[in-house]
């Protein structure tokens, strides 16, 4: 009779750190960044992700319409989870150059033929 190898858990002596999840794999064992988290090749360790900030060991959504707007002039700025978007004002439309503009038609003065 052979015996049989059993994997053993290498996940429960928890050897990732805070901002990574373990996953057991056979033989060895996998640390991933958490979401909102991404591994820096130079640091080799999580840090949060582009449009995201550190607040108390958690990677939070920053808002980056607050202050200064990110968007061209008459575009209003639309937050989104690690990101943000800008639409043009109302009454304005995306232009050729990718400029809002005013595309209302202005009022022509007409005059009646004599």
């Amino acid at each position: 009779d052979q015996g049989t190898c059993k994997d053993y858990n290498e996940c429960l002596d928890e050897p990732c750190s805070d901002t990574e999840r373990c996953s057991n794999i056979e033989g060895s064992y996998i640390c991933d960044c958490l979401d909102t988290f991404i591994r820096d090749p130079q640091l080799k360790e999580c840090v949060c992700s582009d449009g995201f900030g550190a607040v108390e060991g958690e990677c939070v959504d920053i808002n980056e319409c607050d202050g200064e707007s990110p968007c061209g002039e008459n575009e209003a700025c639309f937050n989104t989870a690690g990101n943000h978007y800008c639409e043009c004002d109302e009454g304005f439309e995306r232009g050729k150059k990718g400029d809002c503009k005013d595309f209302t038609p202005t009022d022509c003065e007409v005059k009646p033929k004599n």
